[in-house]
């Protein structure tokens, strides 16, 4: 158990998951403003402000967990996010909407996993910000599914 009496193991499917909203921020940012779609860009703009603040949250929620270590940037992701974005021009664009859906989905789920570890240990608090993360990551692949063809 850490400091913050979590299992280690915990810890580190939070700080993978707060790489993945590390590189949906970076995505986001170098996605919006490659749109052609007006609206879509600023969509994706509201995006990255989303994961802005998602990030500061999973870095507080880290950090009270007892972290040691607790990035504010990722190297690899920003560099992901850009190659992502260089691909997505033209008709390519709607694969690099796809993927960001899946990623969203996929981080709503994960949340969701983690606000019920964290309700299941009696840490409550937590778990509704966990759950909030999980709302912002399933509205974003709500408004997705609108641009991406089925």
């Amino acid at each position: 158990m850490s400091a913050g009496g979590v299992h280690p193991a915990f810890l580190d499917e939070l700080q993978r998951a707060l790489k993945s909203e590390l590189g949906a921020r970076s995505i986001y940012a170098q996605l919006a403003p490659r749109m052609r779609d007006r609206e879509l860009a600023q969509v994706l703009g509201s995006f990255h402000e989303d994961e802005e603040q998602l990030v500061a949250g999973v870095r507080g929620l880290l950090v009270g967990l007892g972290a040691r270590r607790v990035p504010t940037h990722s190297r690899t992701r920003a560099l992901a996010g850009w190659v992502l974005a260089i691909l997505a021009r033209g008709r390519s664009s709607s694969i690099a909407l796809r993927l960001c859906l899946e990623s969203e989905s996929a981080g709503a789920r994960a949340w969701r996993d983690h606000a019920f570890h964290l309700a299941r240990a009696g840490d409550p608090e937590r778990a509704r910000a966990c759950e909030g993360f999980a709302q912002v990551k399933l509205r974003h692949a709500r408004i997705l599914e609108t641009w991406v063809a089925r």
